[in-house]
């Protein structure tokens, strides 16, 4: 055992040396057969690994299985590759033979056959294809010489010891022995066969350096070969040299340096640069020799590097062919075709070469001067998706293919077009083409020949718009001579003048001028020489009619003289116009009173006036109360007739010299210069208030106006247009608040507007950091003794001035806008707050909301209203929202349809402050309202005022008429409420039965109810 496995791997050393072997001649020479015997030495050798493995386990199935059947492998492989080296197909029988042996291998080895009855025919098989194999290579005449002995008669030696492996490997002493007569086998075939290598490599050489010289001996191009090392020169040098260069074979080889002599000093870094000369850039070198004669000869070279056996370049083989001649033939055609294009250049005509596809293969300057484009960019580009604006492309480019197909002439539309430069102006250009044809006839291209006729077109088609405007023209044109006289004229100047053509044309254009105009025309026409000028003047008609015009005057030529070129409108309309956008512009419209901008003109001289005089002067800013009402009730175009005799009025009031005027809306400012007191304001401002007292019949209907009068003096009140004007509007809203007719300013009046201010800024504050709280005021029914419902009323905890009431801020947030988040803050508070007393168990009560004007106004108002339900979880039935009288009043469709929307949501509305505006009886039917709110106002005096004893029982009755809900609002008093009682409305609120409350004192109210509700219970 000791013996045998050194001896199989010594076996296995000498497979994988017979191995490599043919592995590298495949390589080498890409012969079928010899990867076919590669692959079967690699598998051979694979047995003897098994081989090994099968020393050490004998009783390894799978082992003996791949031993068995890599045996059987590599020797049908060795079988398939001798047949391919005969030029042989596979023998059939050969394949039988295969399967046969593999069954008998697969039934030996689970079967557990002896070793040598299992390897009789596995190893017979092989050593018979073997020492075929050897036969075939000593009977082969393609080679000879000891490599073809010892390759032949070590195949024929193995295979006889293969077929004896079955009976001497049991023979313990003698296995080894068997192992290490293989190996030295394995050695003198791998031998052997590398023998036949190198006699083959040698006859291929010899062949072929026979063929090379034979070649380059009747080469007509001369064939070299250059080493730089061992020693530098040409190695070889074919006879044509002698013909091309005129030095002979033996003169290069005499002289190394003999190209570098003869060269041309130009080309001599060529022969410098190894790249170059080696031919390892893969190009062709062109070089100019010198010959004896001293010709010049043009040769091209084909050189390729020699390398040694470790791969440095040693010299370079090559060709080099004569092509003088080509050389010369090529500088001809050059030169023709510089001369030609040059021509082409210099052509002012556009001029383009395409191919079949429309694609541009050469254009000269002239096209690229009046497009625009570079050389480089165009050239390989496509004419059409380039030259032809993008709207005709696809059908000039039918148009041409079509026209290439058929040889006809070009359509029409191609003689004529349009090109597009490259920034996208448009050039017009006149086409004469010509086909290119190859030596066959074949058309190859076009080229294109064009006048650029863009100028012309314009001229002609500006003298026909000329014409054109000349004729049909609502202007005068006039060309006339320095002197004035009329050499051409227009329709227009026919119809405007009154004369006849030939009328016109024998009158001087002074004559056309009116009187008082004519001395400035020699002045016109020498500014019109050296410019241009555009002025207004005065011409006169045959029938002596003057009217003014613009006159547009220019010099120019006409023919060889020039002229004066005029140009005439009549701007009569024009001046009408101006004057009466002069007036609209300082005037208002409605009212034909001075407007602002006008007022302020009046204020600010009067001003300067009452400076150099010593003189007062007061302004007085009007406001008519109430206005809006009649605006609502009447209509706008009521309301504007209303305005226009207050207009009226007013001017009534003041003297000549006084300004009224109106400065938008319901509002007036008044002018008082030159007074002498303010008394003599105050009687200017009682005497409009006793005018505009009087009743106004307006469509039918009686009104009774009042005014809010803010009177401001100079100097006292302020020296300039903007503080006297601003102090007389903060006079007029004291007026207002105070239900005065007039007031005068006092600066006091300013710390007003100063804390109105003051209150805005905070409450922009107060919106975003959360400083507001709601509190509710119980709605009881004394009947059944219960809370039926709360009102919800927004308080302002400021953090300096305490609380806030709503009378004191909810005016500046509406006028702010601060009002929307404000109010949608309340609603949301409320409901939540609401559906939290539900949760907790009390009896379910409706939640009252007060809505202002403007959140009523607001648009997305019933989405608002319906996300908070939506996020509270509160019932629509238990909300109710409250608007005043005045608000339902403003816009009385509106506000059916919003109210409408918002019962069909189940929500409860209240009209609140009902009494105190303007509403009638068939308005009240139509708003879809559940509730009457009667105004506090009517309460405070209902027991010592039968008036509105009688004015609250009335509303009491016709609520219960219109089955509404009645609240009674502001009960102070036990008599006040024994009053209601009577009068069978039991629901109030007042302060008789709770302030307004923050939610937690609510609360206890609640509790305290439920309780006493829950003790009646019990006595019951």
């Amino acid at each position: 055992m000791s013996w045998t496995v050194p001896s199989v791997t010594a076996a296995l050393v000498g497979t994988v040396v017979l191995t490599t072997v043919y592995w590298y001649m495949y390589r080498q020479h890409r012969e079928r057969f010899m990867g076919i015997w590669a692959v079967s030495w690699t598998i051979y050798a694979a047995r003897l690994v098994f081989e090994l493995l099968l020393q050490t386990r004998h009783d390894a199935t799978m082992v003996l299985l791949g031993h068995q059947l890599t045996t059987l492998s590599s020797g049908i492989l060795l079988l398939w590759g001798t047949r391919v080296f005969l030029g042989k197909p596979m023998s059939r029988w050969m394949g039988y033979g295969f399967v046969l042996v593999a069954a008998w291998i697969m039934s030996g080895v689970f079967n557990h056959f002896s070793w040598r009855l299992l390897n009789l025919p596995t190893f017979t098989f092989l050593g018979l294809i073997y020492i075929w194999t050897g036969t075939v290579l000593l009977r082969c005449r393609e080679i000879d010489g000891l490599g073809k002995q010892f390759t032949g008669w070590g195949f024929v030696l193995w295979g006889i010891h293969k077929a004896n492996y079955p009976f001497l490997a049991p023979v313990t002493w003698l296995a080894p022995w068997g192992y290490l007569i293989a190996t030295i086998l394995t050695l003198v075939v791998a031998a052997g066969t590398l023998l036949i290598y190198f006699e083959k490599i040698r006859r291929i050489l010899s062949a072929s350096e026979s063929r090379f010289r034979m070649l380059a001996e009747n080469a007509q191009d001369i064939v070299y070969r250059y080493r730089f090392t061992p020693v530098r020169g040409f190695e070889f040098v074919s006879p044509s040299a002698t013909k091309i260069v005129g030095y002979t074979p033996e003169e290069h080889y005499a002289d190394p340096d003999l190209v570098f002599k003869i060269a041309h000093p130009d080309d001599i870094p060529l022969l410098q640069d190894i790249r170059v000369l080696t031919g390892l850039n893969k190009e062709p070198m062109l070089l100019r020799f010198f010959r004896k004669d001293g010709t010049m000869v043009w040769t091209e070279h084909h050189n390729v590097p020699i390398y040694d056996e470790n791969g440095n370049i040693v010299g370079f083989e090559g060709i080099a062919r004569d092509v003088t001649g080509r050389k010369k033939a090529e500088e001809a055609v050059r030169e023709s075709e510089s001369r030609f294009r040059e021509m082409l250049e210099n052509l002012q005509l556009v001029t383009v070469i395409l191919d079949l596809q429309g694609n541009i293969e050469f254009c000269n300057n002239f096209l690229l001067a009046i497009t625009g484009w570079e050389r480089q960019d165009v050239i390989g580009r496509n004419w059409f998706d380039t030259f032809v604006p993008p709207d005709s492309r696809e059908k000039y480019r039918q148009f041409y293919l079509d026209w290439l197909s058929e040889i006809n002439d070009p359509p029409y539309s191609l003689k004529e077009n349009e090109i597009m430069t490259r920034h996208g102006e448009l050039r017009r250009i006149s086409w004469t083409t010509t086909f290119l044809k190859d030596p066959h006839g074949n058309i190859t291209g076009l080229a294109c020949f064009g006048e650029d006729i863009t100028d012309r077109r314009q001229a002609e088609e500006a003298l026909k718009r000329y014409e054109l405007l000349s004729k049909h023209a609502a202007d005068i044109i006039l060309f006339f001579r320095r002197d004035g006289e009329i050499i051409e004229a227009n329709d227009a100047a026919v119809k405007m003048y009154g004369y006849s053509r030939e009328e016109l044309l024998k009158i001087n254009i002074h004559n056309l001028r009116a009187p008082q105009s004519r001395a400035l025309l020699s002045e016109h026409i020498k500014q019109a020489e050296n410019r241009g000028i555009l002025f207004e003047t005065f011409h006169q008609r045959k029938d002596g009619t003057i009217f003014p015009v613009e006159v547009s005057l220019h010099s120019t030529v006409l023919g060889d003289e020039r002229v004066l070129f005029a140009i005439v409108r009549d701007i009569t309309e024009r001046k009408r116009a101006e004057e009466t956008i002069n007036h609209l512009a300082y005037h208002d419209p409605l009212t034909d009173l001075p407007n602002r901008l006008l007022f302020y003109d009046r204020l600010t001289l009067a001003l300067a006036h009452a400076r150099r005089s010593g003189r007062m002067l007061a302004v007085m800013f009007l406001d008519l109360d109430h206005f809006k009402i009649v605006n609502d009730m009447m209509g706008h175009a009521v309301g504007d007739q209303l305005l226009k005799d207050v207009g009226r009025q007013l001017k009534g009031c003041v003297r000549s010299d006084d300004t009224v005027a109106r400065i938008g809306g319901d509002e007036f400012t008044i002018l008082l210069p030159e007074i002498n007191r303010a008394e003599d304001a105050a009687k200017v401002a009682e005497k409009i208030n006793q005018t505009l007292k009087k009743a106004w019949i307006l469509n039918g209907y009686e009104f009774h106006i009042t005014t809010s009068i803010g009177i401001a003096l100079y100097p006292n009140d302020g020296e300039d247009a903007d503080t006297l004007t601003k102090n007389a509007d903060t006079a007029m809203y004291r007026a207002k608040e105070h239900g005065n007719n007039y007031q005068f300013f006092n600066p006091s009046m300013n710390l007003k507007a100063i804390e109105r201010l003051e209150i805005e800024l905070s409450l922009r504050r107060a919106v975003e950091q959360n400083e507001f709280e709601v509190y509710y005021q119980p709605q009881v029914d004394i009947s059944a003794g219960k809370i039926v419902g709360v009102e919800a009323l927004v308080r302002w905890n400021h953090p300096e001035r305490g609380q806030v009431l709503p009378i004191e801020f909810i005016s500046v947030a509406e006028e702010t806008g601060l009002i929307i988040p404000i109010g949608e803050w309340v609603l949301r508070t409320a409901c939540a707050q609401n559906k939290a007393w539900q949760q907790a168990g009390y009896p379910p009560m409706r939640m009252a909301v007060n809505l202002s004007a403007y959140q009523f106004r607001q648009k997305q108002l019933v989405e608002t209203v319906a996300r908070a339900l939506r996020e509270t979880g509160m019932d629509p039935r238990y909300l109710e929202l409250e608007i005043t009288e005045s608000t339902a009043m403003q816009d009385v469709e509106f506000t059916i349809a919003m109210l409408r929307s918002l019962r069909e949501m189940g929500i409860r509305i209240a009209l609140d402050d009902f009494g105190t505006g303007y509403s009638s009886l068939s308005y009240l039917r139509k708003f879809p309202i559940t509730t009457l709110k009667v105004d506090r106002s009517f309460v405070r005096d209902v027991l010592t005022d039968p008036e509105d004893a009688a004015i609250v029982a009335t509303i009491i009755t016709l609520a219960q008429i219109l089955k509404l809900n009645v609240i009674i609002e502001g009960v102070e008093t036990e008599e006040e409420l024994a009053f209601f009682e009577q009068q069978e409305c039991f629901e109030m609120q007042g302060y008789l039965f709770s302030e307004p409350k923050p939610a937690g004192e609510i609360e206890k109210l609640l509790q305290k109810a439920a309780a006493v509700y829950e003790k009646g219970l019990k006595s019951v």
